[in-house]
């Protein structure tokens, strides 16, 4: 019997009320430390859509800051930018910071608007909006970049900052709002800047937003006990399987998943450099550059070996997409390509021993760690050495399918319930040719159900007229396999769709739209296979996919009901 969806619908109410430039908000009490930079941004108009709370607290972003800034300036009149990720509403102040010189972007066509912000990247911005004047050195220690020097001793001399100690800027520290606002402020007024800088972040008990303690060093061993957690039954699957169960869930999170500029990854990896110890560690850090999405960051070499985006031989991380997960990946390459276990598998020429042989023990405790430490991602479960017979370790959440992908559920950190199958088929260009896609149906936090397509790498870019993506897709049902060419040609004929499938705020997935989710799971729980194909926002073939549609009822079952979805 077939099964069927019955929707019950949870609809979203939009709320929009009066922009308000009043500094009465409920979370920003007389004597707090930002209290009169709040005070100040409403009276000059930076809080045009504030009211009510201000959520002091809340991490910053990229085009929050060239919003803020840009109206601190009077909001003037600039002329483009070539930055294609950059949202309609902060046009203009992106269009102004470019002029200005403040920013150059993190690409030459992205600006990275929802990158988190932090203390040493403010500090650029607001030098090089002051024109970047000199001033005598600053007497903190942490601060290493040698982009961040002239700034940060600019922001100490004029007393913009005090730093968060005598000797201390903290130049990686994520900015919140309040001190966002307290920085301008200060900007703007430099004789209201107060004695002693506040602290980073004030701890909120319901908020849940305790500070964590600063990072110790630390030196990574492996354990005689063999992998048990999350991931671990991935294992043995082969050397990406357990990063792509430990990074599924974290594709949309634009915290955890986002682009970083040539400065910001010289600040992680020196920071990592510093704080992690591995055996035959070299004794400096890997240089790093960004490359275009597309590019070939895996290049075959004279003696077949395929050699990813670090290069022992020049200690040096060629960044793919700039996404935060790859650089974390080959920073635990770098980390360990002096261990006696990692230097051994130079000397092997096939390529598929030479990828599992790189992504031995040693590897996933040290990736293992940087996830964890780096990115605020729950333990993969996957540091431990494996047994010698090559077994499979005790299986943690899931099931290992032999032949054909099998339909997995979890839920998230954020308590969203999930449901996933990877993809048995990828048809993608070198250097693609070898990553994965998979399948997703989640209830979010806003309880609706999210159903899209995500990729490993590479850019999912949208007609940037219609922010729509072309997804051309067809459920093939179990006798296909006995019906004749003629059968299958026309039953492809009337049976392919290709609607309503929209940008991701990651450019790695494709979102089916909310209105055409209900036909889609109805086909999707009765199919035997889905046969999808994802075409670049100029036509051109991006990649094709199938994924196994068996076994998909009650895992899409679960998620659709814990949004309040019902089924007969």
């Amino acid at each position: 019997m077939l099964k069927k969806l019955v929707v019950a619908c949870f609809a979203a109410a939009i709320v929009s009320g009066a922009a308000t430039a009043s500094a009465q908000f409920t979370d920003t009490p007389s004597g707090a430390f930002w209290s009169a930079a709040v005070d100040w941004a409403a009276e000059n108009n930076l809080l045009l859509n504030a009211s009510g709370t201000f959520n002091p607290h809340d991490q910053t972003d990229r085009q929050l800051a060239a919003l803020w800034m840009w109206r601190m300036e009077g909001s003037p009149v600039a002329g483009t930018h070539p930055f294609t990720d950059v949202p309609a509403e902060v046009n203009a102040a992106v269009a102004w910071m470019l002029s200005q010189g403040v920013t150059t972007g993190t690409s030459d066509t992205t600006f990275s608007p929802e990158s988190g912000l932090t203390r040493g990247q403010l500090a650029a911005f607001l030098w090089r909006l002051a024109g970047s004047p000199s001033a005598p050195p600053h007497s903190f220690r942490d601060v290493k970049a040698a982009w961040q020097q002239k700034a940060v001793a600019w922001l100490a001399s004029t007393g913009i900052t005090t730093g968060t100690s005598d000797t201390t800027f903290s130049p990686n520290a994520p900015l919140t709002r309040a001190h966002l606002v307290t920085f301008l402020w200060r900007y703007s007024n430099q004789s209201a800047t107060p004695d002693q800088e506040p602290p980073l972040e004030q701890p909120d008990p319901e908020r849940g937003n305790e500070p964590p303690p600063p990072q110790k060093s630390v030196t990574i061993t492996v354990p005689p006990e063999a992998p048990s957690g999350n991931c671990s039954d991935r294992v043995t699957l082969g050397p990406y399987s357990w990063e792509r169960c430990a990074w599924l869930r974290y594709f949309e999170d634009g915290q955890h998943h986002r682009a970083l500029s040539n400065e910001e990854a010289a600040d992680l990896i020196q920071r990592i450099w510093e704080e992690v110890g591995v055996e035959g560690k070299p004794a400096q850090p890997p240089t790093s550059e960004l490359v275009p999405a597309g590019s070939e960051c895996a290049k075959p070499t004279a003696d077949g070996v395929i050699i990813g985006c670090y290069s022992p031989a020049q200690h040096h991380i060629r960044r793919l997409d700039s996404f935060n997960d790859t650089l974390l990946h080959e920073l635990a390459h770098a980390l360990v390509n002096g261990h006696p276990t990692i230097a051994s598998c130079a000397r092997i020429i096939n390529n598929e021993d030479y990828q599992d042989c790189v992504h031995n023990d040693i590897f996933r405790c040290v990736a293992d760690y940087l996830y964890v430490h780096y990115a605020g991602i729950d333990s993969a479960g996957v540091c431990g050495t494996m047994p010698p017979s090559g077994a499979a370790p005790s299986a943690g959440t899931g099931t290992v399918c032999d032949e054909r992908e099998c339909w997995h559920t979890y839920r998230s950190s954020d308590g969203e319930l999930v449901a996933y199958v990877d993809a048995h088929y990828v048809d993608r260009d070198f250097p693609y040719d070898n990553t994965w896609a998979s399948l997703i149906v989640r209830c979010s936090r806003r309880f609706e159900v999210e159903t899209f397509v995500t990729v490993e790498s590479g850019y999912l870019a949208a007609n940037v007229w219609t922010d729509e993506i072309s997804v051309v897709y067809i459920f093939i049902p179990e006798e296909w396999r006995e019906w004749d060419e003629d059968t299958r040609s026309r039953y492809t004929k009337e049976n392919v769709y290709s609607e309503g499938w929209e940008e991701s705020t990651a450019n790695r997935s494709a979102f089916l739209s909310s209105g055409n989710a209900e036909d889609f799971l109805n086909e999707a729980v009765n199919a035997y296979d889905l046969h999808l194909v994802v075409k670049n926002f100029d036509d051109s073939e991006f990649g094709r996919f199938s994924f196994n549609m068996e076994g998909a009822y009650e895992p899409i079952r679960a998620v659709t009901e814990e949004c309040g979805w019902t089924w007969s």
